[in-house]
């Protein structure tokens, strides 16, 4: 049965921040529910979903300092999140706000991707995603403007490090290609899809890391294995490796 959810402004919480969003109300009670937004003393703030009072669900935590993590909350971040710091970013899943599952850390131009535990890289893969990034900068090369980094607002989300589906101007033909999402994203189950494929139908050369820590490669047709291959023959050309190209600002 749907809730009827009150709405309130500049509400004193008793840890002395202030709360504006909705809510549900019984009596003199008020319980934080729905979509609202949290300023707290130390000049941090949460603005995204509430129930049973606390952050829980999507929404973005800014920090005093003005980095901020945005994923999947249940009061700490739980869930996949994105953390944008100064000198680099983290995306993956957390429990409660330490790394724990695939995740991507880069920073100071250091790129690692692998199964994290308590914030520890347990079983590293980035020498596995060489080519993903090497497709993802050569499509750098082709945009003017780019957005690596995209956060789902859907209830089964996700969170990408790379290219949605986008339409290219063939320069010779004057026709318009569609070049396939390419890169890592990290769905809400805790699965990872690396490569390029198709986002509606999840069809591509696709390496799927699980929950188990093991991983599949091979073609992908609307998300069933049709045809496994051997990763390190993938990545075997030298086009792959040429000067230059696996660097990321």
């Amino acid at each position: 049965m749907e809730q009827h959810l009150g709405f309130i402004e500049n509400y004193n919480l008793p840890h002395g921040g202030t709360y504006t969003g909705q809510c549900r109300k019984n009596g003199p009670f008020i319980e934080l529910k729905g979509q609202g937004q949290v300023y707290y003393p130390d000049g941090s703030s949460y603005k995204g979903s509430f129930d049973y009072g606390r952050p829980l669900g999507l929404g973005k935590y800014v920090f005093p300092n003005g980095h901020f993590h945005w994923g999947y909350f249940d009061n700490l971040p739980n869930g996949i999140g994105y953390l944008n710091e100064q000198t680099g970013f983290t995306i993956g899943s957390f429990d409660d706000g330490r790394l724990y599952g695939w995740a991507i850390k880069f920073y100071n131009n250091r790129f690692q991707f692998g199964w994290w535990e308590n914030n520890k890289l347990i079983q590293d893969e980035s020498k596995n995603v060489l080519w993903c990034r090497a497709i993802i900068t050569q499509r750098l090369r082709l945009a003017k403007e780019a957005h690596l980094i995209q956060v789902s607002t859907e209830d089964l989300g996700f969170i990408r490090f790379g290219f949605p589906n986008s339409k290219h101007l063939n320069r010779i033909s004057g026709r318009e290609n569609i070049l396939p999402s390419v890169g890592f994203k990290f769905l809400k189950d805790g699965r990872v899809i690396v490569g390029e494929f198709d986002d509606t139908e999840m069809t591509g050369q696709m390496l799927v890391y699980n929950k188990t820590k093991t991983f599949q490669f091979g073609w992908w047709e609307n998300s069933n294995l049709v045809k496994e291959n051997n990763l390190q023959d993938y990545q075997n050309p030298s086009d792959y490796y040429e000067e230059g190209l696996m660097v990321f600002y």
